[in-house]
């Protein structure tokens, strides 16, 4: 049997994106990931590549969010949070507004979108978003740091594929968005 095919998906576009520097979150983290396994020499060769990502679309990303939720999100990175954006969960402790809040989601929910391709193509065996993982976004509402949920957009395309899915989350709380979409 052949070593699986691995695909690490990446865009250097988001590099000079990033939350508030008072908020915990840290959009470097991707970075730092890719700068390790690029250390260790990881990436290329047999071990893997690395796969360009691209941003979701705004049809894509109303399969699981509502279109008035993008709206104000895409309002509220724009310099202007509304009554309607604050009560969808904008601007929280842990959901502030910034600039890029709209973009690095939307770069986040495409890097998904290019491993899925990658997984249907035969492409790759294995792909992972260095730039995801924002399971707390609900349909209509962020949560937890999360504006656009690239977790459920990817299992979404898998099961409009006609795939099984299987979502296990391993971080050290629930999945409450992804939950959502699919409850």
């Amino acid at each position: 049997m052949s070593d699986p095919k691995l695909a690490f998906i990446y865009a250097p576009e988001i590099e000079g994106m990033s939350y508030p520097p008072d908020c915990p979150f840290k959009t470097q983290r991707a970075t730092l990931a890719r700068s390790k396994l690029l250390s260790l020499g990881l990436l290329g060769g047999s071990n893997g590549w690395e796969m360009p990502a691209r941003p979701a679309t705004l049809a894509e990303l109303q399969r699981i969010h509502a279109a008035a939720y993008l709206e104000e999100l895409q309002r509220a990175a724009a310099g202007d949070l509304t009554a309607e954006g604050f009560r969808l969960g904008l601007g929280g402790a842990d959901t502030p507004v910034f600039k890029d809040m709209f973009a690095y989601g939307a770069w986040a929910c495409g890097a998904g979108l290019t491993a899925v391709d990658q997984l249907l193509t035969g492409s790759a065996d294995v792909a992972f978003n260095l730039l995801g993982g924002f399971h707390h976004a609900m349909p209509a509402r962020a949560g937890g740091f999360c504006f656009l949920n690239d977790v459920a957009l990817a299992c979404d395309a898998l099961a409009r594929a006609g795939k099984r899915v299987v979502y296990l989350d391993v971080d050290a709380h629930h999945g409450d968005g992804v939950q959502e979409m699919f409850y």
